[in-house]
């Protein structure tokens, strides 16, 4: 082993940037990782160097919001050690965990760790789904904000996720057209947010500043209504449209074609909590979002004891929550570690609960609004690609469940989840699917992870072995 630290944090989005800045201005020895070259996670990170912004606000309010927080970072950067461009990929006993950073491996010892991995997008496989210029709603975001690309000129948009609204104003701004938006949600669902947006700071105007371009372009919006088909030869040029029911499943004879150059598809989030489950901390499943995510006390404490997880990768609540729960888990850290009082602890604790509560009240009807419903998983048919890394189909994973499969390891012997991704995107596909086939989520499970977390070429290790001989 050759370094160790008071504390790791995994992740350097908005949780693991709040938490490192309350932890280094408490006098803790702490270790920020993460696999990006510069912070701020998918919301707060800035274009590469290289780029030059003339107007920062086509960034948006969000992006915009999230300076303090990586000014607070810079002025405390120093009393912090930054392990960019570094990947965690296993633990191992005598609290350590494994790194790679620049072809070399290191096993860092820690006392307290917080993992805040974020979350990735929900896929929900459709004929067509794996053609190119089909693209997850976030995938498409990146390249107009951080790479200032614009892959085509005519876009649909479709799903059900806050994302839809914020990504068509940048596709706007960007000189792209709209052809179409398709929310799954019907307007009365989505005008119950209106109360609490109300309630939240700042976000009245980050929901107008989406707005208002979407109006003024005329955008074409059907709603409620999803995507059920994407066709072209050699990528997406057509897509089809239906209206939805009430449990998202499409309403036969109200089809409609759109000639499209990329297609962008999000129905919400999962947490990326892998490392929660490659060192062993229990889960637990929330039926409302349908996802397993880590169990945690009032301080963001998992089962073990010396293990924290915070923001997104604890369960799916957005940049401000995270920043809460991020400053939650450092507080109590810093009290273990005898860095503060107890009766400090519970004075800044006192008043982070208070704002996390204020928080929670939205982000729990934003998730009851937006979370999938089971009519969506009726638009794949059996020759539907359900794992895209090994190709597996939607009828082979029906066949493996009509043979006896009830656990989503067991799924694993024909060749789901087995793939580079690991399952990242296909587990909660197929959990879903087995779901609604009448099994208990209970019985179904998630993935039993094992190290390397991401494949890793054998040269890697050889090198490393031989380095130390």
């Amino acid at each position: 082993m050759n370094r160790r630290f008071e504390v790791i944090i995994i992740g350097m989005g908005p949780a693991g940037l709040a938490a490192g800045v309350e932890l280094a201005r408490g006098g803790a020895e702490v270790a920020l990782v993460d696999e990006n070259p510069s912070p701020g996670g998918q919301v707060y990170r800035r274009p590469p160097a290289e780029f030059a912004l003339e107007d920062e606000s086509f960034l948006g309010l969000r992006y915009q919001a999230g300076r303090q927080l990586i000014s607070q970072f810079d002025s405390c950067r120093d009393k912090i050690t930054v392990l960019n461009e570094t990947l965690a990929w296993g633990f191992f006993e005598d609290e350590s965990v494994a790194l790679l950073q620049g072809g070399r491996i290191d096993l860092v010892g820690y006392r307290k760790m917080i993992l805040s991995e974020g979350a990735m997008e929900r896929s929900i496989p459709f004929p067509g789904w794996t053609l190119p210029g089909v693209m997850t709603v976030g995938g498409l975001q990146k390249l107009l904000l951080q790479q200032r690309v614009l892959p085509g000129k005519r876009f649909v948009l479709s799903g059900a996720s806050p994302l839809l609204l914020s990504v068509t104003a940048s596709l706007l701004k960007a000189g792209g057209e709209i052809v179409a938006l398709c929310d799954a949600t019907k307007t009365s669902e989505t005008s119950k947010l209106i109360p609490a947006i109300m309630r939240q700071k700042g976000m009245v105007r980050e929901a107008l500043s989406y707005l208002f371009p979407v109006i003024k372009g005329s955008v074409p919006t059907h709603r409620p209504a999803s995507v059920i088909a994407a066709s072209g030869e050699g990528r997406v040029q057509e897509v089809s449209l239906a209206r939805l029911d009430s449990d998202w499943r499409p309403v036969p004879g109200t089809e409609k074609k759109v000639q499209t150059d990329i297609l962008a598809v999000s129905y919400g989030f999962l947490p990326l909590a892998r490392l929660t489950r490659l060192c062993g901390c229990e889960h637990v499943y929330d039926p409302v979002q349908k996802l397993w995510r880590p169990e945690v006390d009032e301080v963001m404490r998992t089962s073990l004891p010396d293990i924290y997880t915070a923001g997104d990768s604890a369960g799916v609540g957005g940049a401000d929550l995270a920043e809460v729960e991020g400053r939650i888990a450092a507080v109590d850290i810093l009290a273990e570690l005898g860095r503060i009082s107890q009766k400090e602890r519970e004075s800044r604790l006192e008043s982070l609960f208070k704002e996390k509560k204020r928080i929670n009240r939205y982000t729990k009807l934003l998730n009851q609004i937006f979370a999938p419903r089971d009519g969506l998983f009726s638009i794949m048919d059996k020759d539907t690609i359900v794992c895209r890394c090994e190709r597996v189909t939607a009828g082979q994973v029906l066949d493996g469940i009509a043979k006896g499969f009830r656990n989503i390891n067991e799924i694993k012997r024909i060749r789901s989840s087995m793939g580079p991704c690991q399952g990242r995107t296909c587990e909660s596909i197929v959990a879903e699917m087995m779901r609604q086939q009448g099994i208990p989520v209970d019985e179904i499970g998630y993935l039993r992870l094992r190290p390397p977390l991401t494949p890793i070429p054998l040269s890697v290790f050889e090198e490393n072995a031989s380095a130390q001989t």
